[in-house]
């Protein structure tokens, strides 16, 4: 139990493959929950979306899981480009000055979205 805890509290970006293995696959069905959520939701607001789109950002509920979709679909993403780096660049340089970038870049992405839907609700 403690050794699972151990690869949950790394968010997949420790040194264990299983601990990587592990957020990808949470990360995944979460999003598939949400998305599956949002594709209810949306086919409410599709007649004027804009508006209702406003309408909908505004309650709590949608905002914040709008805002967990966001950070697990860039955290996803992110823990699949690390994948790709640790499989195809050799170098342990690049490897990790390429890692380094990719993880600030996802950070910046991240902090944009959630402040621009913040924004919209607010």
């Amino acid at each position: 139990m403690i050794n699972f805890l151990k690869k949950i509290k790394t968010f997949g970006f420790g040194n264990d493959p299983s601990s990587h293995w592990l957020w990808q696959r949470i990360t995944a069905v979460l999003m598939i929950l949400i998305f599956v959520w949002l594709l209810f939701v949306f086919q409410n607001l599709l007649n004027n979306f804009q508006e209702n789109f406003y309408i909908w950002i505004k309650n709590p509920l949608n905002l914040i899981l709008f805002i967990i979709l966001i950070i697990l679909v860039m955290h996803h993403s992110l823990l699949g480009i690390l994948n790709i780096f640790e499989d195809y660049i050799h170098s342990i340089k690049i490897k990790r000055i390429s890692s380094i970038f990719v993880k600030f870049i996802s950070l910046i992405l991240i902090s944009i979205s959630v402040f621009s839907v913040w924004h919209i609700a607010h």
